[in-house]
């Protein structure tokens, strides 16, 4: 490991590590929060820059104008976002124009993705980020809004022991830490887990129709 990984090491185990938190949404907000709460020092980053305000001003913590100013500031990055794709764009950048965290994240740096990516599309990613000297964990959560409110979020991370254990003392303030296995296994589990989920609900509601044939009100079964 680089020096400078084993500086960003020794920040995580002292909250001296700077965060950059990217995408202040419904779960990235108290998400983030949690963080600030907990000591360490945040710096948020959404395209809606009133959100980051908002955040500010209920929180503490910085924003960021730009995703190059929090790569700038950060050496641990988080992001929350809506798909694999979106944070695939804002890491390495659109097409040529080279505008993402990378852009000005320092090598040895650590990038967590809390979103709800493909397993095979994070490998890929995982493996353009090695490239550029980063390194990548997956951490995806379920328990909703709710949860992420609460800190009692599930935290399913992925990706190589050591890192996964040097990152605990961050993601704790967010909820329980489950490690699953290699990079992309937890957003494989976390796909698992949304299909039994989804499978659970369709067998629940194929019930209530047959009951329903028989006679039985659904507020019965239900």
């Amino acid at each position: 490991m680089s020096s400078s990984a084993d500086q960003i090491s020794t920040a995580l185990s002292t909250r001296g590590s700077k965060v950059g938190f990217i995408g202040i949404g419904n779960m990235g907000d108290p998400m983030a929060g949690h963080l600030v709460k907990a000591g360490w020092t945040v710096q948020v980053y959404d395209v809606d820059r009133s959100k980051t305000e908002r955040f500010v001003a209920n929180h503490g913590g910085s924003a960021a104008a730009s995703l190059e100013e929090l790569g700038r500031n950060a050496n641990v990055v988080i992001t929350m976002l809506l798909d694999g794709h979106i944070v695939e764009q804002v890491l390495l950048g659109r097409g040529d124009q080279g505008d993402g965290v990378l852009k000005t994240l320092a090598p040895g740096s650590i990038i967590i993705d809390m979103s709800s990516s493909s397993p095979i599309g994070t490998r890929a990613l995982g493996a353009k980020l090695a490239q550029r000297g980063m390194q990548f964990m997956d951490a995806p959560v379920s328990g909703g809004v709710k949860g992420a409110v609460a800190a009692s979020l599930s935290v399913m991370t992925g990706g190589e022991r050591a890192l996964v254990e040097r990152c605990d003392p961050l993601l704790a303030p967010i909820g329980r830490r489950f490690h699953v296995g290699s990079l992309g296994s937890g957003h494989a589990a976390k796909v698992l887990n949304n299909y039994v989920s989804a499978a659970g609900l369709a067998a629940a509601a194929e019930a209530v129709i047959i009951g329903h044939r028989f006679g039985i009100e659904p507020q019965v079964l239900t």
